[in-house]
């Protein structure tokens, strides 16, 4: 399927989906998974920190 194709479907920009490509490309599945954690407890730890102060 081509990519201005791939795009449409998902309403994607192309340069969107050479970014994510770029960014995900190489990772399996639960490194993905494993990725959006760390991401998702950082953002809580950072609200933390500035509920905090």
């Amino acid at each position: 399927m081509p990519t201005a194709e791939v795009c449409r479907r998902h309403g994607l920009s192309p340069a969107t989906f050479y970014k994510l490509k770029t960014r995900y490309g190489g990772m399996e599945l639960s490194d993905a998974r494993r990725l959006k954690a760390l991401e998702v407890r950082t953002a809580v730890q950072k609200s933390a920190t500035v509920a905090a102060g």
